[in-house]
């Protein structure tokens, strides 16, 4: 890759954005691919989901609609500066589509961060981009439920201006963000819904690497049999297209009637 990764001892891959693309243009090729197939006259809406945009005063999801070609009466906004802003664009879709006020909502999430040369964030991280349709027409997969945890985290952020992420004493990240928050999230869930551990077929889990990944799914009670693959080997941490990924990957992978748990995290 460049002088700076000489000597790296990994045989891990990572996905990495071109010279020429950003966020935008890898949503709007995860988007072409999730519409093969389908009427794109029969979109209305469209929610972009990315701490990554390339304006910082301007929409992203009428650039991403443009380019694919969708009517211009439809709803577009952007969802942005948190990483679980992926899962909090498709659940904005769920509900708008629940709600009726929309009936084919796209929802594209994407992100190409940068750390800080040969720090963490930069070994882990990946680019990339995953889209789904919400509708109640044709259905492969439904809403059992949610559970949301709202809390105010300094772990991980990046400042006005700042190029690289930036995050806290890794111990506290761990314990007092993620295992802390994302338990509260997963049993508050489970509560309300009355589910157990057991009843999950596949765990799509958000995490920053792969060694806390296997750790949080642990703490969080679930069997790695249980825990869908998260793909560090291949693409790294892809932000906020990082659960929607895993989860795309269970719907793949999956069976009728079978439960899917997705997990996402950030502040």
């Amino acid at each position: 890759m460049g002088a700076e990764t000489d000597g790296w001892e990994s045989a891990s891959q990572r996905s990495i954005a071109n010279f020429d693309e950003d966020s935008v243009s890898m949503a709007v090729a995860a988007a072409i691919d999730c519409l093969k197939g389908y009427e794109r006259r029969d979109i209305d809406g469209l929610l972009f989901a990315s701490t990554t945009p390339p304006y910082a005063e301007k929409q992203c999801a009428s650039i991403i609609a443009t380019a694919l070609d969708l009517r211009r009466d439809i709803f577009t906004a952007d969802i942005t500066d948190v990483l679980r802003a992926g899962t909090t664009a498709l659940k904005s879709a769920l509900d708008s589509v629940a709600a009726g006020s929309a009936k084919h909502v796209l929802v594209v999430a994407s992100d190409n961060r940068q750390g800080a040369p040969k720090g963490e964030a930069e070994r882990n991280s990946g680019d990339g981009a995953v889209a789904f349709i919400v509708s109640n027409e044709e259905l492969i997969a439904e809403q059992a439920g949610s559970h949301a945890i709202t809390e105010n985290m300094m772990d991980t952020w990046r400042s006005a201006g700042d190029q690289f992420v930036r995050s806290w004493e890794d111990r506290f990240a761990i314990e007092e963000g993620l295992e802390r928050i994302m338990g509260e999230a997963v049993s508050g869930f489970m509560e309300k819904e009355g589910v157990f551990n057991k009843d999950v077929a596949k765990l799509a889990l958000y995490s920053p690497d792969a060694r806390r990944h296997s750790q949080l799914a642990r703490h969080l009670g679930f069997q790695p049999e249980q825990v869908q693959d998260p793909l560090f080997g291949r693409m790294g941490n892809i932000g906020t297209a990082f659960p929607l990924m895993l989860l795309a990957g269970a719907l793949e992978d999956g069976s009728p009637d079978q439960l899917l748990l997705t997990v996402s995290y950030g502040d």
